[in-house]
């Protein structure tokens, strides 16, 4: 999210440039877009995980990982920005040499950011299509039990007529398959 967001602000930054080429930027805020959207569904996926949200983790962070290396390979063009390339006609205005430094220094900021997103997004989709190929949809979904405030896991089994739970203690990784047994209180 931190790396869309700054994709964001340097794209912005950059428009400002009188003689920067303006159409390239649109895939900067695009990707920087996409980057920022797909770690708040990352995030957002941690919290509830399921099958379904692996699978469009997966699906969309291909996408970034797509969009991020058109947008690295539309920078990486014109890392050392030449003045003379962008101006048309006569009167375009020249920028100092501290300027065109800086120019410099945020077209590597942000050609770096677009490499780093293709590869966390890279990764981000092969470890999605590993939990995909290693476990079933029901070993994604959310415990079927009730936590309570000390995160013991609560089930209610046995005679309904009895009101306590019954704390189970022991690493709940795997469903039972088979039914618990139960002698009384």
């Amino acid at each position: 999210m931190v790396l869309g967001l700054l994709d964001l602000f340097l794209g912005g930054s950059l428009l400002k440039v009188p003689t920067f080429f303006k159409k390239e930027l649109f895939v900067v805020f695009i990707a920087g877009g996409l980057t920022l959207f797909s770690g708040c569904t990352l995030v957002c996926s941690g919290k509830k995980p399921s099958y379904c949200c692996v699978r469009f983790n997966v699906s969309f962070n291909l996408a970034t990982v797509m969009i991020c290396a058109v947008a690295f390979g539309t920078l990486v063009r014109h890392v050392p920005y030449q003045q003379h390339k962008y101006c048309k006609d006569y009167y375009c205005g020249s920028l100092d040499s501290h300027s065109v430094v800086l120019i410099n220094g945020l077209m590597v900021v942000l050609v770096t950011c677009f490499l780093m997103q293709t590869f966390v997004s890279l990764a981000v989709v092969l470890i999605g299509l590993y939990l995909m190929l290693v476990y079933t949809p029901q070993d994604l979904e959310a415990p079927m039990c009730a936590t309570s405030a000390t995160a013991e896991p609560l089930c209610l089994l046995g005679d309904p007529s009895y009101a306590e739970p019954i704390r189970i203690t022991g690493p709940f990784t795997h469903n039972h398959r088979e039914p618990i047994n139960m002698t009384g209180p």
